[in-house]
């Protein structure tokens, strides 16, 4: 679902031109330009469809409808009157198997049933933790979110000794559970994008967040396509440390990212994209980093900053030119040198050391010339930082 980003040293967000949002950064003294990994936020998601961020579908069969769940749901309660338990078994699992494959809004209530259902069955082949697990979710999808009233056991369906107490225990298990985070990201309108969580509509305004138990819940996301509403299914794990967020392509396209920049909304966004460490954001002309918090960079005057890149520019190629001008002066100093310093034996007379003292003296003025020139442009190339240097 998310393009991959696993080769930028440092992931950039931008909603301007890329290349003005990387001088920003370079500017800022946000790193070289070569290590900066410009994206958009839209490239953060996939442009088909809306759906959970970084979530991948728990959907390991066909896409299934109401009625493929009716159906199974009912095949199961038909194995359940007859105690035929391998049955029912079997049918439970294909519908459970259907849940997270739904094109289709679900029903809270049937959902419940089926759980209820799948814990009496548990109990009944003596699979205790599978009990557990199908009684919790029963009381995700049949509690009262509003009261905080659980499920209540259904004697019509089997008499209480066959699991009301586990029911129970599962209820208050849920009550008491922390809780987790699940938000919108920055560009969803509720107005077009709604969603379902453990079968039951959210009311969830922009900008908002909302507190659930953490563990499982069944999460639907519906849109408005080109030929009615589509509905998406997942199944999440929530924790306390991760919230999951609710992103959609169509808001991202254009969005601003001035208004959301130091909120949390866009930081897990940013997280539940994908991208780890520090993010490095430009909004307008402001630019800022996102770690485990935001933090904005000095403000940088662009055009003074890329007057000053030019004039560095230019100090170190004529630093390099300097240098290897004073590379040659100094070589040919040398070999002048070289020629004069001493001669065969037989020349070793006053007259000739005079004359080859005189001789050595402008090669030597030569090799101070050259040397003076590598030190002065040497002297300027490390003056004068590349761009993008701290």
């Amino acid at each position: 679902m998310l393009l991959s980003v696993a080769w930028a040293d440092t992931p950039l967000l931008h909603d301007g031109p890329p290349e003005t949002a990387v001088a920003r950064v370079v500017a800022s003294g946000g790193g070289p330009a070569w290590e900066l990994d410009p994206l958009r936020p839209d490239q953060l998601m996939a442009h088909s469809q809306a759906g959970l961020v970084g979530i991948s579908s728990s959907c390991q069969r066909a896409p299934a409808g109401a009625a493929d769940l009716r159906k199974s749901v009912q095949f199961a309660e038909e194995m359940f009157e007859r105690q035929n338990w391998e049955a029912a078994a079997r049918h439970i699992r294909q519908a459970r198997a259907e849940l997270p494959c739904l094109v289709d809004e679900t029903d809270a209530v049937q959902a419940a049933h089926l759980h209820l259902l799948a814990g009496i069955v548990a109990r009944e082949q003596g699979r205790t933790e599978d009990v557990a697990d199908a009684f919790d979710r029963a009381q995700r999808f049949g509690s009262d979110t509003a009261s905080g009233t659980p499920l209540q056991w259904n004697d019509r369906l089997a008499s209480p000794d066959r699991g009301a107490d586990a029911l129970a225990r599962a209820g208050e298990a849920l009550l008491q559970a922390p809780r987790g985070t699940v938000r919108f990201a920055p560009g969803v309108d509720p107005g077009r994008l709604d969603l379902r969580i453990d079968g039951r509509a959210v009311p969830l305004r922009r900008e908002e967040s909302l507190s659930l138990p953490v563990g499982y819940h069944h999460v639907q996301v519906v849109s408005s396509g080109p030929s009615g509403r589509v509905v998406r299914t997942f199944e999440i794990d929530l924790t306390e440390d991760v919230p999951i967020v609710v992103a959609d392509p169509a808001g991202l396209t254009s969005l601003a990212l001035g208004p959301h920049v130091n909120t949390p909304a866009l930081g897990d966004f940013i997280r539940a994209a994908g991208l780890r460490g520090t993010t490095r954001v430009v909004a307008g002309d402001a630019v800022w980093t996102f770690d485990t918090e935001w933090t904005q960079l000095p403000a940088v005057d662009l055009h003074a900053a890329e007057r000053t890149q030019r004039l560095l520019t230019r100090r170190r190629t004529a630093g390099f030119a300097a240098m290897a001008g004073g590379v040659l002066v100094s070589g040919l100093g040398l070999w002048g040198m070289s020629t004069v310093w001493t001669g065969p034996e037989f020349e070793q007379t006053t007259d000739l050391q005079d004359w080859r003292t005189r001789q050595y003296i402008p090669w030597a003025a030569t090799e101070a010339v050259g040397v003076s020139a590598l030190v002065t442009g040497a002297i300027l190339v490390i003056r004068s930082p590349a761009p993008g240097a701290p």
